[in-house]
Parts: structure tokens; C-alpha cells; sequence
């Protein structure tokens, strides 16, 4: 009954989505990704993103039904559903209803995933491709007879995770690891290691080309950051983003995730499951880090080992079955569901760009010009001040990266303009609004009588960019928020909503 309970009340915070809806800076270019027409979206996800097309086709797809901003928040959080639905269903085949029961409860209520479960992002999808890819690697690989038809599927699940995350190789690396356990454990292993081989070497082939593409993308991927930053990368593997301004919290959810590992480790039937998916990842992200380049994402390795948290914890209560056991595990359900409520009522990531572009609109001048110099808040402005289908951020782009320029001169001009790689303007002349990006075009505004500047605090503009004043304007209104915005003019202006 407790175990049911804690599953209504984890579908239950999952439903409860932000109010209003407003997108932050990554998911609007998740958004804009997924408005592309279909070969359009290809191309710029490959030319514009980190990340693999799986992600982004899969919520085209689901956008030719609704643009707006709820219907496609739906659908991540249907996908941290079916990702619960999932875990208990592959759970039950696999070690029975009680068990499945336990590990269910604990992953509704984990704070990682069900942070992420409103987020536009692919981690709820990850998550149940991750799922799904254990289970099939458990039922292919742990009998001596197998089916090939569990293999083709297992092969299809690996694939969509190296074609859903730039690092998603990572997952398929520690579900190979574990497949590879099950086939050593066997008397008789030549046969089961060739389909090993197969399925993973294919897996790995077809993820190959998502990871020499990232390395031409800024992957948004951090270093350790010491002793320090591991443990604040395993804390928000545990209780999700709250544990970053919180050092408290950050030791709360360190020391969870410890003792997790630990409890798996202790027992012989979760040991293979705790050392493959909770510990190794880590391991092989340290040594990435030392040796070749940083691997760390917090978002990533939450959604990794979320599921097999949740599976440790259920199969070690079950192991000891005591009132000790029973008592750790309310505690941790009840730390678990704290951290949720606590996250929901005071964590945001909303960046204000649907108030701002309602502010800027109302008023908005003929000849006005609203300048945003990085092309991620040019998307989120273009999205709320023109709406999801603005155009295109290949046609409408700053000059190309010497190091995309390079790229260009490999490819030909024959197939940079059939692949319409070319930026054709920085300004975006729309229905509302004029938008111009690029932090060194602010030459491309004169003329106009007012220009809006919208820009981030932090932001990466070259040396210089913007002027102090913007073709003789000056400034004459200001707010400093989230996001900063300026408005030029040459005389004193009245803003409507402004304070």
C-alpha cells in the first residue's frame, strides 16, 4: 500500500507542470529544432546541436498536432510516464510483482527524473530507451538460448540512445559492460559472446558519427571540477538541480547516492547492477576528464542511473526484508518526496522571454529593431514574439565559426547550398517585429529611430559589441532581470508595463 501510494503521489508531481508555461533558453531551441520542416530539421540539428535527431523527430512529430507551449511540455511528461510504467513492468518480468512495486515507488518519487519530467529536453525519453535497453540486454543475454528477435529489439533500443544524446554512448558503454557479465557467467559463452559482439559493435558504429559531429559543437560539457564537483555531479544524480546553490542538500544528496552504491554493493544480486550503471559511468567520465576531454553532465548521468537507483534500493530491502530495511527505505521515500515538493515550489528555470517579448510588444514602434546578439536568446525571442514557426536558424544565422568555415570548404559549395548551409541574413523581418542577432552586426541597425537590446548578463559578445550607444541613440530605458534589455532612443520614452 505505502509503495502505491508513493507512485500516485510521484505521477501526481509530475502533472504538476509549471504555471504558466514558459520556456527556458534549451528547451526553446529543442522547440525550434522540432518546428523545422523534416529534412530542414535533420540538417539543422546536425548543423546547430550537440545532440543526435532522435529526440527532436520523434517531437516534430508530436508538434504537428499543437504548437503551443503546454501541448508540447505533454510531451515529456508522458514520456517520464511511460519511463515509470516501464521501470515496474520490466521490473515484474524480471524479479517479481513486490520487487517491482519497490523499485517503482522509489523512481516516482526520486527528485532527478521527476525534475526533468517537465523539462523540453530528451531525458524522459532517454530514460525509458534506458530501461527498455536493460531489459533486453537481462532476457537476451542471461539464458543460454535467446531470441533473435530480443536482439534485434535490444539493437534498435542502443541505437536510439547514440542517436538521442551526444554522450549517449556512455549508457550503451555501461549496458554492454552488464550484457557482457550475463555472457561470462555462462558455461558456455562463444556463442552468446558473438551476438555480444554484434549487437554492441553495431550500437557502437551507429553512435560514432553523433560523436565526431559533437566534436565540432560546443557540448556544454563540464569538467569534474575536483572533489567538489564529483560530489555535487553524484548529489544531482540523486535529488535533482536543488543541490547546486545548496551546500546542505548537496551533501544530503551525496551521501545518498554513496550509501546507494554501497547497499547495491552488499548484496550479490544488485552487486553487477551497482558497480555497471551507477558506478562505472562515473568512473569513465574521471577518466575522460584526466585523459581526453570533459564528460560531466549532471542531466545525463541523473537519467542514467535514476532507474537502477531506484532498482538497487528495492532489491536490498527485499534482501534484508527487516524492520531496519523498511525503516531505511521510508526515510528514503520520504527524504525523496521532500526534496520533489521542495524543488517544485522554489527552483525555476523559466528565463522571463514570454513576459518580455509581451512587454516588447506592446510597445513596439514601426521601425523599431529588437537587436539580440547570441542566436539561443535570438530562438526564444523569435519564438514568443513571432511564434513557433518564425523561420529558420539556418537562413537566418551569424557568419560562420572559422571553425565551421573549414567544415564549409570540405563540403563544397555545391553541397553547402543544396544542404542550405549558408546563412542568408541576420535579421529576421516578421509579421510583429524586426529581430536582428549577431554580436558584431550592430551596423545592420542604422537607421532605425529605436533599438531594442536584449541580451544576457553573461553574455558572450566579442570585445566591443555592443557600442556604447547604438547609432547615436542613447539609452533611455532598462531593466536588469533575468534578461537584460535596453531600450535606444534619442529621447526620453514611455514604457507601457516597464519598471
Amino acid at each position: 500500500m505505502a509503495a502505491v501510494t508513493l507512485i500516485v503521489l510521484g505521477i501526481a508531481i509530475r502533472l504538476w507542470m509549471r504555471t504558466p508555461t514558459d520556456f527556458w533558453e534549451d528547451e526553446i531551441i529543442a522547440s525550434t529544432h522540432a518546428m523545422q520542416p523534416f529534412w530542414q530539421l535533420l540538417i539543422n540539428t546536425v548543423r546547430n546541436d550537440v545532440h543526435p535527431p532522435l529526440y527532436f523527430l520523434q517531437l516534430h512529430f508530436w508538434g504537428l498536432i499543437n504548437q503551443s507551449d503546454l501541448w508540447l511540455t505533454a510531451n515529456s511528461v508522458l514520456w517520464s510516464l511511460a519511463a515509470l510504467a516501464s521501470l515496474w513492468w520490466t521490473t515484474n518480468r524480471l524479479y517479481g510483482g513486490r520487487m517491482a512495486l519497490l523499485a517503482t515507488a522509489v523512481f516516482a518519487v526520486l527528485p532527478s527524473p521527476t525534475y526533468m519530467a517537465d523539462q523540453l529536453r530528451m531525458y524522459a525519453m532517454l530514460a525509458t530507451l534506458i530501461i527498455w535497453a536493460f531489459y533486453f540486454a537481462s532476457i537476451s543475454f542471461a539464458a543460454e538460448t535467446r531470441s533473435n528477435k530480443n536482439l534485434f529489439t535490444l539493437a534498435i533500443l542502443l541505437i536510439a540512445i547514440g542517436t538521442t544524446h551526444a554522450i549517449g554512448s556512455i549508457a550503451i558503454f555501461s549496458n554492454g559492460i552488464y550484457a557482457l557479465g550475463l555472457v561470462m557467467a555462462q558455461p558456455r559463452t562463444r556463442r552468446a559472446f558473438g551476438a555480444w559482439l554484434l549487437i554492441y559493435g553495431a550500437s557502437a558504429v551507429c553512435a560514432a558519427p553523433w560523436i565526431i559531429t559533437g566534436m565540432v559543437h560546443d557540448a556544454n560539457l563540464g569538467g569534474m571540477g575536483g572533489v567538489t564537483g564529483f560530489l555535487r555531479t553524484v548529489s544531482s544524480t540523486t535529488i535533482g538541480q536543488i543541490a547546486y546553490p545548496d551546500h546542505f542538500l548537496r551533501i544530503v544528496g551525496a551521501t545518498m547516492w554513496f550509501a546507494i552504491l554501497a547497499f547495491g554493493v552488499s548484496f550479490r544480486r544488485s552487486r553487477g547492477l551497482a558497480l555497471t550503471f551507477l558506478f562505472l559511468p562515473l568512473a569513465l567520465a574521471i577518466v575522460a576528464d584526466i585523459f581526453f576531454k570533459p564528460l560531466f553532465k549532471w542531466n545525463f548521468f541523473s537519467t542514467l542511473e535514476a532507474p537502477f537507483l531506484a532498482i538497487v534500493v528495492a532489491l536490498g530491502v527485499q534482501a534484508c526484508d527487516n524492520r531496519i530495511a523498511r525503516a531505511m527505505f521510508a526515510a528514503c521515500a520520504v527524504i525523496f518526496l521532500a526534496i520533489n515538493i521542495d524543488t517544485r515550489l522554489t527552483v525555476s528555470e523559466s528565463q522571463g522571454y514570454r513576459g518580455l517579448a509581451d512587454l516588447i510588444r506592446a510597445n513596439y514602434k514601426q521601425g523599431d529593431i529588437v537587436f539580440v546578439p547570441q542566436p539561443s536568446i535570438f530562438g526564444a525571442m523569435a519564438w514568443y514574439l513571432e511564434g513557433p514557426h518564425w523561420g529558420s536558424p539556418l537562413a537566418i544565422a551569424p557568419t560562420p565559426s572559422p571553425q565551421w568555415r573549414s567544415v564549409y570548404n570540405r563540403l563544397g559549395s555545391r553541397l553547402v547550398g543544396l544542404l542550405g548551409l549558408e546563412p542568408q541574413s541576420q535579421i529576421l523581418h516578421g509579421k510583429n517585429v524586426t529581430l536582428l542577432m549577431g554580436n558584431d552586426s550592430a551596423d545592420q541597425a542604422a537607421g532605425a529611430s529605436r533599438i531594442w537590446l536584449v541580451t544576457m548578463p553573461r553574455a558572450d559578445l566579442k570585445r566591443g559589441y555592443p557600442p556604447p550607444t547604438l547609432n547615436g541613440l542613447a539609452p533611455q530605458w532598462s531593466r536588469h532581470e533575468r534578461v537584460w534589455t535596453i531600450l535606444y532612443a534619442s529621447s526620453p520614452q514611455e514604457i507601457v508595463g516597464g519598471r
